[in-house]
């Protein structure tokens, strides 16, 4: 866990998104089963998970 947050705090910026119904139709490629959606700027990399730990790890894989 805490190399997860170590990798976050070497980037620049990144973003995470709680998704609900509502943001989900303008959160392209967010699913039913998505509730977070996880921003990498710098990288040019958006993903979605369904908790923000999973969201922001496959962020980092990408």
């Amino acid at each position: 866990m805490m190399d997860l947050f170590e990798r976050l705090e070497s980037l620049d910026y990144f973003c995470a998104v709680k998704v609900t119904r509502q943001s989900r139709s303008w959160l392209t490629g967010a699913k039913p089963g998505d509730r977070w959606a996880v921003s990498l700027v710098e990288a040019d990399v958006f993903t979605y998970g369904r908790s923000l730990i999973e969201a922001v790890v496959k962020a980092l894989e990408s």
